[in-house]
């Protein structure tokens, strides 16, 4: 499990700040994972939380490569815990 805040953007020029909250990486296969996140974005209106499933693979070198990912609002979290059930 890997945990970290991590910061993107810039509040001088307008741009929102994105923020890392916490975050678990889950690995599969020999080189792909998960990562599920929770994460926040301040700009000039506010600052909202939101949590990110995203999907990866970790380059030659290690470093990891994201392909693609959906955000979604927390309290949505025990919704989509009862639609993955029922798969």
């Amino acid at each position: 499990m890997l945990c970290s805040v991590t910061s993107y953007g810039d509040k001088v020029n307008n741009m929102p700040e994105f923020k890392t909250i916490k975050k678990v990486e889950i690995k599969y296969g020999t080189k792909n994972f998960l990562e599920v996140s929770r994460k926040s974005v301040t700009d000039d209106k506010g600052t909202n939380e939101f949590l990110m499933i995203s999907k990866g693979y970790f380059a030659d070198d290690g470093s990891p490569r994201f392909k693609g990912g959906c955000g979604f609002p927390p309290d949505k979290v025990m919704e989509i815990i009862e639609a993955l059930k029922t798969l």
